[in-house]
């Protein structure tokens, strides 16, 4: 049999199992599977998906809540009726988020989606409002780590306004994280800003995909065809103050490996100069060499991710 028969017979076969209410089968490729990448993150100033400096973007997807594995999921499907997506199936997993349960989902039209939406998330704000009456101290320690939170706009109250900062303000809002706040509202004005948070986020996301590839977890990511530096990030502490100096230290083995000639990169341009002027102040013979000029460099990026860390850890787990 030829492939192209092949290939037209089991999706002949899809089709009909699809009918029956059959599980779902994984998509056809042809015949040729998807090889593995490389599990490292390559050093970049910009979120290429949403064209902006990375700092406004960390912290911005959409997470999955471990105790209700069933509640983005099902906001997820009102997203996609409000859109007119088509998703024909809906899943149900228990809490050790295995699935349990696969059922068709009825398509809804945009304007009852939206209505919906706004409902459960007027509900979860408002029980967070009730707990932070009750429960002041827990909500206020939660509160403190976070760069968002959200706050109802009671359009009843005739200083509604003040109302919002003050719930903001009461619960201490990202009083934890004043640094990463501070630089994320500068991102876009401060280039050794820029370059820090790239090179925190290069690291980090290298930790994971590094760690998924070699514990086999990931069958699309392999350790093989990796640098150096992203084995080494396994070994990375917790990115707090204190252990700052070492992610910036594996960060200089990154960037030189990745932008070997970063300091000719046009965002370095005006920066280029005050790091040349310092290193031949440093110098005795006047003399400036690369080496000297990086190091430069180097010491303003530490300096900024020190900024950025925070005081304690902020995750919890081992990542």
């Amino acid at each position: 049999m030829t492939l192209k028969k092949s290939s037209e017979k089991r999706v002949t076969l899809a089709k009909k199992s699809q009918k029956k209410g059959a599980k779902t089968i994984p998509e056809i490729s042809d015949g040729e599977e998807i090889p593995p990448r490389p599990a490292f993150r390559r050093f970049e100033l910009t979120d290429e998906r949403n064209g902006k400096r990375r700092l406004k973007t960390i912290g911005k997807g959409i997470s999955l809540a471990k105790r209700a594995p069933n509640a983005v999921p099902e906001i997820m499907g009102l997203f996609d009726d409000a859109m007119k997506h088509r998703v024909p199936w809906i899943c149900y997993h228990n809490r050790s988020n295995k699935m349990i349960l696969r059922e068709k989902r009825p398509r809804i039209e945009p304007e009852e989606a939206i209505e919906n939406l706004f409902i459960v998330a007027q509900t979860a704000v408002a029980m967070l409002e009730n707990l932070t009456e009750k429960l002041p101290d827990l909500c206020s320690q939660i509160a403190a780590k976070k760069s968002e939170w959200p706050v109802l706009a009671d359009m009843t109250e005739k200083d509604w306004r003040r109302a919002v900062v003050d719930q903001v303000k009461k619960l201490n809002v990202g009083s934890k994280i004043e640094g990463y706040l501070l630089s994320a509202r500068t991102a876009d004005e401060n280039v050794i800003r820029c370059f820090a948070t790239a090179i925190y986020e290069t690291l980090f996301q290298t930790r994971f995909d590094f760690r998924q590839a070699a514990t086999r977890k990931n069958k699309y990511r392999t350790t093989k065809g990796c640098p150096e530096w992203a084995q080494k990030t396994l070994d990375l502490p917790p990115f707090t103050k204190s252990h700052s100096a070492r992610w910036a230290k594996l960060g200089e083995e990154m960037l030189l490996e990745q932008v070997p000639d970063f300091l000719k990169l046009p965002d370095l341009g005006g920066k280029h100069r005050s790091w040349s002027q310092r290193a031949a102040n440093r110098s005795r013979s006047g003399r400036v060499s690369e080496t000297a000029i990086r190091r430069e460099a180097f010491n303003d990026f530490a300096k900024e991710l020190k900024k950025l860390a925070p005081e304690e850890v902020l995750i919890k787990g081992r990542w």
